[in-house]
């Protein structure tokens, strides 16, 4: 069974659509690759930044301000959506995201499940760290893609 992040409440919701899943998967990559083939590749990239937005909603990040525990509240959210996990360290302007194995869920051959994750995780990022923002407002932005790893970089 799966485990569904509501609050900081865990809650079973069925089994879990990974790489086991081939039929979860190629819905997935269907719909992926029906918006890509539907809107410019700006468009198809903020709709899933909106996507991941909306899925970090549903985690309430705790109130603990050390990086670590926010850095296990957030891969324990990855984990079960086979979106990878992230180790978080401070900068002198801000925190850097190292998140690694974002589309390993996906289709290696696939070209657009790439840009759809990577946007996914940005935006679930960039959701998270503007709940916890005070003024003045910081960016969220992807500083470097290859194929397994994400730097995202929230601060100045």
């Amino acid at each position: 069974m799966a485990l569904a992040i509501v609050g900081n409440t865990p809650n079973t919701i069925g089994p879990v659509p990974g790489p086991n899943r081939p039929h979860v998967l190629a819905l997935q990559l269907a719909v992926v690759d029906e918006v890509f083939a539907q809107a410019s590749q700006e468009q198809a990239v903020a709709f899933f930044i909106a996507v991941g937005r909306r899925l970090a909603s549903g985690l309430s990040l705790p109130s603990d301000d050390r990086l670590l525990t926010l850095e296990q509240a957030i891969n324990n959210f990855w984990q079960p959506l086979w979106l990878g996990h992230g180790t978080l360290t401070a900068d002198d302007e801000g925190i850097v995201i190292n998140h690694v194995d974002y589309a390993k869920a996906g289709p290696a051959a696939s070209e657009t499940w790439p840009h759809a994750a990577a946007a996914v995780v940005l935006g679930a990022y960039s959701g998270w760290f503007q709940s916890l923002a005070d003024e003045p407002p910081l960016q969220t932005r992807l500083v470097q893609q290859s194929s397994d790893r994400l730097i995202i970089h929230h601060g100045l």
